[in-house]
C-alpha cells in the first residue's frame, strides 16, 4: 500500500522536491520523469541524467540529531561488497537548513523494477530459477562480507524480543553474520535480481536476511512455502528463529504508524508457532 500524504506533510513534499532540484543543480544532473517518495516521506528520488548517462540521485532528510553513524552512511558504505548484485554511489553531498539535514547520493541506475510495489509481496511474482540463483548467491557473497557495521547489536535483540516474547524466547544470538537488513519485497527486483537500499546492513543474527523475506511473504502462500521449504535449515536454527521473532517484532513496530495492516495476524499466528516450539 503505497503511503498517501495528509495536508499536514504536503509542505514537508514541497520540502524535498526543493532539495531534489537543488541536489540536482549542484551535481549537474538532469532530472526526467516524476520524482519518487520513500517510506513516510523520508527520501526522494528521480531518474537523472549527466551528459549522456542515466543515473539515479536520492535525497533524504533527518534532523539533525538523527543525520550521522551507520544509517546515515549505509549506502556510500557499502561500496567495497563488490559481489552483490547492488546500487553504487558514485557522488554524493550534503547540506543543512535550521534542524535539518540533507544528504544526495548520485547512485547508478538500475532499470528492473522492484518485485513489489509494497514492503509485503501481494501477489505471485514472476521469478525464475535463475532469479534464485542469484538471490542465493548474494546473500551468500554477504554473510561472509567482514564489517564492523551493527545493523543489529545483543542488546537491541535483547530489548526487542523480551518486549514482545517475554521469557517465551532466549535472546542470546549464537552466530553472527552480515546482512542486507531490510530485505523486503521493494528492495529486490525482477527479472534481473538486484539488492537496492543498503542504510541499514551490517552484523545481524543469523537468518536474518532471509527471516525478513519469509515474513515479508506471508500473504502469498506459494512463495512463502518456497521459502519455508528451500530455507528450512537456516529459518529452523536456533538462531533463524531468533531472527524471525525479531522480524515480528519490528513488524509489530511498524504496524503502529499504520503500515502492514493485513500481515499482522499472519504474523502472530507464525509467532504463536515459533515461540511454542
Amino acid at each position: 500500500m503505497e503511503y498517501q500524504p495528509t495536508s499536514l506533510n504536503v509542505q514537508h513534499r514541497q520540502m524535498l522536491r526543493s532539495n531534489l532540484l537543488t541536489a540536482a543543480r549542484r551535481l549537474n544532473c538532469t532530472i526526467h520523469g516524476t520524482p519518487v517518495y520513500g517510506w513516510h516521506d523520508r527520501t526522494i528520488a528521480a531518474k537523472v541524467t549527466v551528459d549522456s548517462g542515466t543515473f539515479w540521485l536520492r535525497v533524504v532528510s533527518e534532523l539533525v540529531s538523527w543525520a550521522s553513524g551507520n544509517f546515515w552512511e549505509g549506502n556510500a558504505a557499502s561500496s567495497d561488497i563488490t559481489s552483490v548484485p547492488k546500487p553504487e554511489v558514485l557522488n554524493m553531498l550534503e547540506w543543512g537548513h535550521r534542524d535539518r539535514r540533507f544528504r544526495a547520493e548520485l547512485l547508478t541506475y538500475i532499470s528492473p523494477s522492484p518485485v513489489s510495489a509494497s514492503q509485503e509481496l501481494l501477489a505471485e511474482p514472476d521469478l525464475t530459477d535463475e532469479w534464485w540463483r542469484t538471490f542465493d548467491s548474494a546473500l551468500e557473497s554477504l554473510a561472509g562480507h567482514p564489517t564492523d557495521r551493527a545493523a543489529y547489536s545483543q542488546l537491541e535483540t535483547t530489548r526487542r524480543l523480551r518486549a514482545y516474547f517475554a521469557d517465551r524466547v532466549d535472546p542470546a544470538v549464537t552466530y553472527w553474520h552480515t546482512a542486507h537488513a531490510d530485505l523486503h519485497w521493494n528492495n529486490l527486483t525482477a527479472p534481473d535480481c538486484v539488492l537496492l537500499d543498503w542504510e541499514s546492513w551490517g552484523q545481524a543474527p543469523f537468518g536474518y536476511d532471509i527471516a525478513t523475506l519469509y515474513c515479508h511473504s506471508l500473504l502469498v502462500p506459494g512463495v512463502a512455502e518456497r521459502i519455508r521449504r528451500g530455507y528450512a535449515e537456516i529459518l529452523d536454527s536456533p538462531d533463524g528463529v531468533r531472527s524471525q521473532l525479531l522480524v515480528i517484532a519490528r513488524i509489530f513496530d511498524r504496524s503502529i504508524l499504520g503500515d502492514y495492516p493485513d500481515l499482522v495476524l499472519p504474523l502472530h499466528r507464525l509467532a504463536d508457532q515459533l515461540v511454542g516450539r
